[in-house]
Order: C-alpha cells, then sequence, then structure tokens
C-alpha cells in the first residue's frame, strides 16, 4: 500500500491498514466477491464541508469502478468521519468495498486498487468530472492498494 497523493491533494495520509492484508507483502491477496474493510488515517491541510470515497481499480490500463457511485462519507454513519472536517484536524475513515466479480480481473488475476478520499468542491476545476454529471472534487488523500486475486 501506497500514498498516491496528488500534488494538489488537501490531505495528508498518516496511516492505512487493510484488514486481511500483510503490509510487508507486495500485493493484497483478496478473493472475487470478498468484502474488503480499509481504515485510512489522514491529516487535513483545508476545510472540508463534504467529502465522498471513490474507489477504483486499473486492470491492465483499463479503469473498473469497484464503486459504482461515490460514498458519501460525512453521511455515512460507519464511515467514522463526521463533517465538517477542520483544517490541521487527523481524522481515519473506514469503509468497505466488494472486490467485483468481473471475469477481467479472474483472467488477470492483479490490479491497483486507488481508493481516494475527496472534497466535494464547488470551485473544483475537474472539467472531466462535471462534464461526465459527477459532483466537481478535489482530492484529499489517495491509497494505491495492489491486489492479487486468489484462485
Amino acid at each position: 500500500m501506497s500514498d498516491n497523493n496528488s500534488k494538489d491533494g488537501i490531505g495528508e495520509l498518516n496511516d492505512v491498514v487493510v484488514e486481511g492484508c500483510d503490509e510487508d507483502q507486495d500485493q493484497c491477496e483478496v478473493e472475487l466477491g470478498q468484502d474488503v474493510n480499509i481504515s485510512i488515517t489522514f491529516t487535513t491541510k483545508a476545510l472540508i464541508k463534504t467529502a465522498c470515497a471513490k474507489v477504483e481499480a486499473n486492470v491492465m490500463g483499463l479503469k473498473v469502478d469497484v464503486k459504482k457511485e461515490p460514498e458519501k462519507i460525512c453521511e455515512n454513519e460507519n464511515s467514522g468521519v463526521k463533517c465538517p472536517l477542520n483544517q490541521g484536524l487527523i481524522f481515519t475513515y473506514k469503509g468497505t468495498a466488494k472486490v467485483p466479480n468481473l471475469e477481467l480481473l479472474k483472467t488477470v488475476g492483479e490490479a491497483d486498487v486507488y481508493w481516494r478520499l475527496m472534497r466535494e468542491d464547488e470551485k473544483s476545476e475537474e472539467r472531466k468530472r462535471r462534464e461526465a454529471g459527477t459532483p466537481p472534487t478535489t482530492e484529499i488523500v489517495c491509497v494505491q492498494i495492489p491486489v492479487k486475486i486468489k484462485k
């Protein structure tokens, strides 16, 4: 697992724990259809009024949405995060995503998963997100998790 923050991120990653994964291994072994639980501890660099979590996988250069819709983490009482998130404080987000049961994942056997915490932001310049009809966002932190599919 590694910090994959953009230079414009508004958070600093402190710690990541993926349940059932050995942090000493290069890849986290998961099964298709398995729930993956994660805990991400971060420090905010700006005031965050509302936030969401987006989980995607990169499988041989193809983007696959692990969660179809961004999770509204401020509205999810199980996330451990209550908004607003004031600048300079430490927060721990807890989330769950199901490994998609896709033939592509089964065939390739590995992927890089990107778990992004995002501030929903009216002033964001992410033109692609706006054009796609999703709320404009600014990245808080992003965690890259290399995964290997158990066969």
